[in-house]
């Protein structure tokens, strides 16, 4: 009996052994099938992080990595070197190769100009932005451009200030955002808002979100039907001036979020609030399948360092940084 029971034992064994290990490979699957990309800068280098690993960019000494993009397998990243008050220079990565972004676009680099937007939708890249209108004869007067791989078009020519402007591409269509309404086609489309934010594509349409009300409601407008998908009529913080709208590629629900409103975002119309007493406030956001992936940053101004990020996918903490190494400032999430 004792030579039948120790075989049976490490029959046992072995078979819960495999289950063991048949349960780690499907977590191992589950994590592994999605790939969450962070762009940001550490130890004054532009850089970014897949899956927790640190890739530094080619020659990115002093230069924040402020917004990422995965399309088709090539890697984009936007860069923003601040010289000085009036003197900013951009930069752009495709697949870690680096490029200045005047030379890039065939600006000439006695002009000024501001970039405030990016996107690559199948293998289309725009940016948009303003270039100073050196034919005017006038300083600091300037047009509103966007370039559809390095094709400028200029849409409104002697802008005074630069303000920033957002780009999306839709059913072949370039979108351009502006303070007070959007180009559809190079036309422009007029806006009861107060400030224009950006864009964002579901099976509805594509929607641009703009504030109204003393900066204190978000719109959602549908481009596509010409009326609003939603007004959230929240009290926000009373000087909100920057928000951004994102959607589910899975489910199309639009969500909406800013680092200027605390503990909470918005999932279609409905508010929707977190608990968290310092990283309150989200710097950027994805949402894949049902699935939160947030970069959230902590404010205090009593102690060093005065701002810290951490990112957390489904509310549990992933990665950190301290604002005395680095920063997170844009996130992107991949399923594989």
């Amino acid at each position: 009996m004792r030579n039948l029971i120790l075989p049976f034992i490490l029959l046992l064994t072995f078979v819960f052994s495999c289950r063991e290990n048949d349960a780690d490979e499907g977590l191992e699957q589950k994590n592994a099938s999605y790939d969450v990309y962070v762009a940001g800068s550490e130890n004054d280098k532009a850089c970014y992080w897949k899956n927790n690993v640190l890739n530094y960019l080619s020659n990115g000494d002093n230069i924040q990595a402020s917004k990422i993009i995965i399309e088709n397998n090539n890697i984009y990243v936007f860069g923003i070197k601040y010289i000085s008050a009036n003197n900013t220079e951009y930069y752009f990565w495709k697949n870690n190769v680096k490029y200045d972004l005047k030379n890039y676009l065939g600006i000439p680099s006695t002009s000024k100009a501001y970039f405030s937007d990016f996107i690559v939708r199948n293998n289309i890249e725009l940016f948009a932005g303003y270039v100073d209108n050196i034919s005017s004869g006038t300083p600091n007067i300037y047009s509103l451009c966007y370039w559809k791989n390095g094709v400028k078009t200029v849409l409104q020519n002697n802008v005074t200030f630069p303000y920033r402007v957002s780009i999306d591409f839709y059913n072949n269509t370039v979108y351009c955002g502006s303070p007070t309404g959007y180009y559809k086609n190079n036309t422009f489309n007029s806006l009861s808002g107060e400030w224009g934010q950006n864009f964002a594509q579901n099976n509805n349409g594509i929607h641009h979100l703009f504030i109204s009300n003393n900066n204190k409601n978000l719109n959602c407008y549908n481009t596509d039907n010409n009326s609003l998908s939603f007004v959230n009529t929240t009290t926000l913080y009373p000087n909100l001036s920057v928000a951004k709208l994102i959607f589910d590629t899975y489910t199309n629900d639009l969500y909406t979020f800013s680092a200027e409103i605390d503990n909470l975002y918005f999932k279609n119309n409905i508010t929707i609030n977190f608990v968290d007493s310092q990283y309150k406030r989200i710097e950027d956001m994805k949402v894949l399948n049902n699935n939160l992936y947030m970069i959230r940053s902590f404010s205090t101004l009593t102690s060093l360092p005065l701002k810290q990020y951490k990112v957390f996918i489904n509310n549990v903490q992933t990665q950190y940084i301290s604002g005395n190494n680095g920063s997170f400032n844009s996130i992107y999430v991949v399923q594989n």
